[in-house]
């Protein structure tokens, strides 16, 4: 008799304890949104348009730059001419990457030393690629007197899960943290 109330004891301690820790899991999901993402608090960013391109306000190594929002780029590209002006540096030419679009193959150099922030929300882990742009920055100086620096592309806009308000002007940076 002793032998049975060990055992239904054991049974019925088992399932208190997977009982909890079920509980407990369905707990953290519904906290935390019921996912593996957790979405931080956005920073937003007022933008203004140049011929109806968006452009951004931003800063790289802490000096003034103003940015293209760019969906259909795939990747994010700094102007290769302004290197010395932001103390960026870029890799030679062994390292380059051809980027293929509409207007032809582009070779493309990663770029380094390089921290990039739009008010207080830092971009990072994102390899920034370089390229002269002066040919495509020169057309939009010349009627805003508003130095281009570089594009915003598809690899941060995706990585920050960034949203772009047109109603508002306002762009979203949102850092997504993983558990």
């Amino acid at each position: 008799m002793d032998t049975n109330i060990k055992v239904i004891d054991y049974f019925s301690y088992r399932v208190k304890n997977i009982c909890v820790v079920f509980l407990s899991v369905i707990i953290l999901f519904l906290e935390n949104g019921c996912g593996i993402t957790k979405i931080e608090s956005a920073t937003k960013v007022p933008f203004f348009k140049i011929s109806g391109i968006p452009v951004v306000e931003g800063k790289i190594n802490g000096k003034l730059a103003y940015f293209i929002i760019d969906t259909g780029a795939t990747c994010s590209v700094l102007n290769q001419s302004k290197a010395k002006h932001f103390r960026f540096t870029y890799a030679d030419r062994f390292r380059e990457y051809t980027l293929k679009g509409i207007g032809g193959d582009a070779q493309l150099k990663p770029v380094y030393n390089c921290n990039i922030e739009f008010g207080l929300f830092k971009i990072s882990n994102v390899t920034f690629r370089t390229k002269d742009l002066n040919y495509l920055t020169n057309a939009i100086e010349k009627d805003s007197f508003t130095e281009i620096t570089g594009i915003i592309g598809a690899d941060v806009l995706m990585k920050y899960n960034i949203m772009i308000d047109y109603a508002l002007m306002l762009i979203s940076f949102r850092a997504l943290s993983n558990y």
